[in-house]
């Protein structure tokens, strides 16, 4: 690159950080113009055509730019942008030549591929390299959990939690992941000790507020459950699952009156929430002044095939 092309492309970089795409275009050309196999500029035009959702053209530009250097970082472009045109074995071809021990984004990409495409395996095989050879950070080793929990290997999962325990980083991430897998393993009082911790880290973690309500159902401590699900409301009021759930439990506490305020709330932001129609739907019909409102309710649900249809035309019958 000359004095006079360099001068021109760091113009059209100053044009594209101030997202003026049409003057950063002109600068970029100009220079191409000029030097048509410039890979700088190549590389630069590819990343403003990606902005513009242009990913051909960017592909285009990212390989003219990779053919003239073989420079990682724009194999790694070039990658990002196959995966946006649904490419994606292509993409992994390139994600893999970008790799360098001191690129962490080239590793994070690739991984981040595998678990798009639902290949666990080769997420699960390219953590645990990166965990052995790259970086010690602990997020990796948490992606890493995460992904032995979906393939339910939830031993695995544990045992690389508890060496990320040892790390004094997002302990409320690896108190989380490690109650959820006591949980689904049937261990509730390890998962409450371990979501207790969680909220010790970060006590208003939606997640983890929202998961020690639903271990305290599970133990019957439905007070408290309620207690955990108020505050992760609070973080979020639009939770539908969290606010179902806790209407669900008030209304077997007798408490109707709130789980009906809860199911309307639901409803009014999600009309087609299927369980706060059916448990709305069943407070109505028992009651003759809205006995027509659950009916209506119920015969919504019975229209298609869902989880609440059997039990809705079961309803439906006894009236």
């Amino acid at each position: 690159m000359t004095a006079d092309t360099k001068e021109i492309n760091n113009k059209g970089v100053k044009h594209f950080l101030n997202n003026d795409f049409e003057k950063a275009k002109n600068s970029y050309f100009e220079v191409l113009t000029i030097d048509s196999n410039n890979a700088v500029t190549l590389n630069n035009l590819g990343l403003l055509y990606l902005q513009e959702e242009k990913f051909k053209e960017a592909e285009n530009s990212f390989l003219q730019a990779y053919n003239q250097s073989q420079n990682p970082t724009y194999a790694l472009n070039l990658g990002h942008s196959l995966v946006y045109q649904n490419r994606y074995d292509e993409a992994e071809n390139y994600y893999k030549i970008s790799l360098r021990k001191d690129d962490i984004m080239a590793w994070k990409s690739l991984i981040a591929l595998y678990e798009f495409t639902n290949q666990i395996d080769k997420a699960i095989e390219t953590l645990s390299k990166v965990i052995v050879q790259i970086s010690i950070d602990v997020s990796f080793k948490i992606q890493l959990a995460k992904n032995y929990i979906r393939k339910e290997f939830y031993q695995e999962a544990l045992d690389i939690l508890q060496l990320a325990s040892l790390q004094e980083d997002l302990e409320h991430e690896v108190w989380y992941y490690t109650a959820y897998i006591h949980f689904k393993n049937k261990n509730f009082n390890l998962a409450q000790k371990a979501i207790e911790t969680s909220l010790e880290f970060h006590n208003s973690w939606e997640n983890a507020l929202e998961l020690a309500g639903t271990i305290s159902m599970t133990l019957n401590n439905l007070e408290q459950a309620i207690a955990y699900w108020n505050e992760a409301l609070q973080q979020n009021p639009k939770n539908n699952a969290v606010r179902v759930n806790k209407a669900v439990v008030l209304l077997g506490s007798k408490r109707e009156k709130e789980a009906v305020s809860d199911f309307k709330f639901v409803l009014k932001n999600d009309s087609s929430n299927l369980k706060a129609i059916y448990y709305l739907g069943g407070i109505y019909i028992s009651k003759y002044e809205t006995k027509q409102k659950g009916i209506e309710l119920l015969e919504r649900l019975i229209k298609t095939e869902n989880p609440y249809t059997a039990k809705a035309k079961e309803l439906l019958i006894q009236i």
